[in-house]
C-alpha cells in the first residue's frame, strides 16, 4: 500500500528528502507543494518514486570512481542528468501521458561506460583518448577491445537489476533511437543525448555527436526551432536537478 511504502522510505531520511526535493522541482511541475512521501506517491506514482530512489542509489554506487584529466565522473553524471531532464521534457511536449522511466532512463543511458571505467579503468581511458583524438566511434573501439560495447553492457546491467524492459531497451538503443519499432521513450533518450551534447552539458567521454534519426524527428513533429526556443527552460530544469542530486557544477 501507499502507507507501507511511505513508511519504508521514511526510514531513510536522505532518500526521503531527495524524493520530496525532486517531486517539488520544475521537473514535475506540480501545482501543489508535496510535503510527505505519501503525497509524493499519490502525485507521481509508485514507479517514479522507485525511479528517484534508483537514481540516487546508482549515483552512490559509482561515486567512488576516481576522476582524472581524461575522465571525470561528475561530468558524466552531469551529461546523464541533462539527458534525463531533456528526454522527459521531450516526452511531455510530444504528448506522452505516462512519463514514468523517462528521467531514470536518461540517467542510466551510459551506465555501461561506468562499468568499463570501474573494472577496466586504464584500458578504457586509453580507448576514450583514442576515440577523441581520432574522432572515432567509442562504441566500436569498445567492441574491438572487450567484445561488447557500453550499450550492450548497460542493457545487461539493467536486466541484472531487474529493471523494466523499457529502461533496458532505451539504454541499449539510445544511439540509433529505434528498436524493432518506434518507441517514444527510446526515441526521446536518443534525441535527449544529442541535445545534451550540443548544449555542452557535462561530458559523456566521447566528443562525437551522432546525427539524429530522421524517422524520429518526423514522428515527433516538433517545430524546427523547438530546442532553441526551449533551451533556457531545459537548462533551468537541469540546474535544479543537479543541485538536488548534489553534483558540483
Amino acid at each position: 500500500t501507499v502507507q507501507d511504502l511511505a513508511a519504508l522510505i521514511s526510514k531513510d531520511i536522505a532518500i526521503a528528502g531527495k524524493i520530496l526535493q525532486v517531486v517539488n522541482s520544475p521537473l514535475y511541475g506540480l501545482i501543489n507543494r508535496v510535503d510527505t512521501i505519501s503525497q509524493a506517491i499519490f502525485y507521481i506514482g509508485f514507479n517514479e518514486v522507485r525511479n528517484i530512489c534508483l537514481a540516487v542509489s546508482v549515483i552512490e554506487v559509482f561515486k567512488s570512481i576516481s576522476s582524472n584529466s581524461n575522465f571525470n565522473i561528475v561530468e558524466l553524471w552531469k551529461h546523464s542528468i541533462a539527458v534525463g531532464v531533456t528526454s522527459r521534457f521531450i516526452g511531455q511536449k510530444i504528448g506522452i501521458k505516462n512519463l514514468d522511466n523517462f528521467f531514470i532512463s536518461g540517467i542510466m543511458h551510459d551506465i555501461g561506460k561506468l562499468f568499463f571505467v570501474k573494472f577496466f579503468n586504464a584500458k578504457y581511458i586509453e580507448l576514450i583518448d583514442e576515440a577523441n583524438e581520432g574522432f572515432l566511434s567509442l562504441e566500436n573501439l569498445e567492441k574491438s577491445a572487450f567484445g561488447l560495447n557500453h550499450l550492450v553492457i548497460g542493457e545487461l546491467i539493467c536486466k541484472k537489476w531487474n529493471l523494466p524492459e523499457t529502461i533496458s531497451g532505451s539504454v541499449r538503443y539510445h544511439h540509433t533511437g529505434l528498436k524493432d519499432k518506434y518507441d517514444p521513450l527510446i526515441a526521446s533518450i536518443h534525441l535527449g543525448n544529442i541535445i545534451a551534447k550540443l548544449n555542452n552539458i557535462g561530458n559523456s567521454g566521447n566528443f562525437m555527436i551522432n546525427k539524429p534519426n530522421l524517422i524520429i524527428w518526423e514522428k515527433f513533429s516538433l517545430p524546427e526551432d523547438f530546442f532553441v526556443a526551449n533551451r533556457e527552460t531545459i537548462l533551468s530544469m537541469y540546474d535544479k536537478s543537479i543541485t538536488i542530486l548534489k553534483l558540483d557544477k
